[in-house]
């Protein structure tokens, strides 16, 4: 257990000191190397992108498993058990949405109250 919070801690640091320049002087006459990710992109802004992207990707999978769970309860053909099973499968997707809307506001909430609820200097990085 040690050894992984060690290695992602490890990864985190080599992550921060390698984006802290913003670009890699190439030699002396100051040219430097274009960002990739386009002008002012840094590693927080990627970060966000990211986690917008899996937030519409987990959104859905869960409409998905939610018309699996309705083609479970319609083919069920009168066994309870499908039936059930199909039930279970939209709880379980409405339950997982509610943990990606919650775990997406949650950092938003937190710096709103760290911050004193200055919401013109946090905003909600998925809907950027």
């Amino acid at each position: 257990m040690n050894t992984i919070i060690f290695t992602l801690l490890g990864w985190i640091l080599n992550i921060k000191l390698a984006f802290a320049d913003g670009g890699a002087t190439v030699n002396n006459s100051g040219q430097t190397l274009p960002n990739p990710l386009g002008e002012g992109t840094t590693i927080t802004g990627l970060i966000t992108r990211i986690a917008g992207y899996l937030f519409g990707i987990s959104l859905s999978v869960a409409v998905i498993m939610i018309l699996y769970g309705a083609f479970q309860m319609l083919t069920s053909a009168g066994d309870p058990k499908k039936f059930q099973d199909g039930k279970k499968t939209i709880i379980y997707a409405l339950i997982g949405v509610g943990v990606v809307v919650i775990a997406g506001g949650l950092p938003v909430l937190i710096g709103n109250l760290l911050t004193g609820g200055n919401s013109t200097t946090l905003q909600n990085p998925y809907t950027q």
